[in-house]
């Protein structure tokens, strides 16, 4: 199993968080793969997609940005207007609660990488920007009256 940089993959989006990113998709050499953190020391592992899990989890993720938000995009930052009123978001929710979704990591993994190699400094200014992005999910939250 190959080690990477971090900086050679490309990060699309979150699936899990806790403190920092624990899964989701990313790219790598133009393919895409689903990412997993496996301990304490943030190492991921790179799993292959086959072509039809994609699809579907990025059918999943272009509905969960138009009707959620894309607050969980390029796994940092977002590149539009973050959290949608939640008003909007049992359109997302009702349809795709009831799909039953392929498993992501059904391949082994290809590569391992150590998501905060060496940098600290960095861990710490990425968890702020999540921390603001939870904040402005609440404070939407809150004016729509729920």
């Amino acid at each position: 199993m190959t080690n990477l940089r971090e900086t050679s993959i490309k990060p699309l989006w979150v699936e899990d968080y806790y403190d920092g990113p624990l899964s989701g998709f990313c790219e790598y050499r133009g393919r895409p793969y689903y990412y997993v953190v496996q301990d304490d020391d943030w190492k991921c592992f790179m799993h292959p997609l086959k072509e039809e899990t994609w699809n579907v989890y990025l059918e999943r993720n272009k509905e969960f940005c138009t009707y959620v938000g894309d607050h969980w995009n390029d796994t940092f930052k977002s590149k539009g207007g973050g959290a949608k009123p939640e008003s909007e978001w049992h359109n997302f929710y009702d349809k795709w609660n009831k799909v039953e979704l392929p498993k992501a990591d059904e391949l082994p993994p290809a590569y391992r990488f150590f998501m905060y190699e060496g940098s600290s400094r960095r861990r710490k200014m990425i968890r702020r920007g999540w921390r603001r992005e939870r904040l402005m999910e609440a404070r939407c939250r809150s004016s729509t009256g729920t």
